[in-house]
């Protein structure tokens, strides 16, 4: 009787307390299902859920039934409990994060990304300056050139920069998207003499 009543005065403390608690038998249930210490057969797999006609049916009529999940691996390697541990620590105590994070959050910044386009107009600028002044000889426009060049190639550096930070947070995500596929196709041309 007073587990009872604390379980009614925590419902009416928090009202989501009711929730969590379903939550929990219906997760206990599922291991005891797992474990085999249950007969209780679920009705319904997550595909039911991902169908939208079966869901709302399921959520109108019989909600209380046990799901029976489809566990695949993600990973080819497992991580344990302990790895996950080590790497929590490491993280919380290194005085600077892990170079991919960084990098992720730098490449998914507002300012970095209005940089990049600024560098892609001040580019194409530079570019059309640079092929109205490459065949004249006086000294000013000798000069212009040289300083033209200088800043043509520390914009391409830069873009060489931006793709080496995506290639730091993943490779082979990086090949996916066919703007990255684009965008390194144009900078390694950059690259090449006339």
């Amino acid at each position: 009787h007073g587990a009872y009543w604390n379980e009614s005065h925590m419902a009416l403390v928090h009202p989501r307390a009711d929730a969590i608690r379903s939550k929990l038998i219906y997760t206990f249930y599922l291991i005891d299902h797992l474990h085999g210490l249950s007969h209780a057969v679920p009705h319904h797999n997550i595909r039911d859920f991902l169908d939208p006609k079966k869901r709302k049916k399921l959520m109108l009529t019989d909600h209380h039934q046990l799901v029976r999940f489809n566990v695949m691996p993600v990973r080819n390697v497992m991580v344990t409990q302990e790895k996950r541990w080590r790497n929590r620590i490491e993280v919380r105590c290194s005085h600077w994060p892990p170079f991919a994070l960084w990098a992720s959050w730098l490449l998914n910044t507002k300012m970095f990304n209005h940089f990049i386009i600024f560098l892609i107009a001040l580019n194409m600028v530079v570019l059309m300056i640079s092929s109205e002044i490459v065949e004249r000889k006086e000294s000013h426009f000798v000069k212009l050139n040289i300083t033209v060049e200088v800043i043509v190639w520390v914009i391409v550096l830069v873009f060489w920069g931006e793709i080496i930070l995506h290639w730091t947070v993943s490779f082979q995500q990086y090949w996916t998207n066919p703007w990255n596929v684009y965008d390194f196709t144009v900078t390694f041309i950059s690259f090449v003499p006339e």
